[in-house]
């Protein structure tokens, strides 16, 4: 695999537009003392002059808060359950799943994200089309990492082929 180009970068929700070249050229930089990890980050990241640094929280209070935030979705995303399913030979089989999924539903005239069963996915529609969308969005991500490595491509290939197939179903 050939890299055509470093500096082409659209960013991510995570950071700011415009700023993935300053980001790589950083990280680059800290790649060329030594291993990347993400201690070595976190330290080059700390001086304010550093293009990084505005990536992290400083504020130590806030930073607490929002990792155990992220701590309480890591909670709640790792907790499964047996369940049972019918596949499209009409057998019913046991597969481990999630208990909950995030959905997001409108309170107070705001969305807000939330979890529910996995039970409440299968007793609604809405949210059964926002778990799937979630799905596969997610594995069209899959995709575009890992579909480049010619051993992964069947896999890549179903994907594609699974997002077409349920793109003609919503327009239909």
């Amino acid at each position: 695999m050939k890299l055509i180009d470093k500096s082409a970068g659209k960013g991510s929700a995570y950071f700011k537009p415009g700023r993935a070249k300053a980001y790589l050229e950083a990280l680059e930089g800290i790649k060329a003392a030594g291993l990347l990890t993400a201690e070595r980050v976190e330290q080059a990241a700390r001086s304010p002059k550093s293009p990084i640094h505005e990536c992290f929280e400083w504020d130590a209070s806030k930073a607490a808060a929002n990792f155990r935030l992220q701590q309480a979705r890591q909670l709640i995303a790792h907790v499964y359950c047996v369940v049972s399913v019918r596949g499209p030979n009409g057998k019913s089989s046991s597969i481990e799943a999630r208990v909950f999924h995030r959905v997001t539903d409108r309170v107070q005239g705001k969305n807000v994200s939330h979890y529910v069963t996995v039970e409440e996915v299968g007793e609604s529609e809405r949210y059964r089309e926002e778990v799937i969308e979630e799905a596969l969005a997610q594995a069209l991500s899959w995709k575009a990492r890992w579909g480049r490595y010619k051993e992964l491509w069947p896999i890549a290939s179903a994907i594609r082929s699974t997002a077409r197939r349920l793109k003609r179903s919503r327009a239909a």
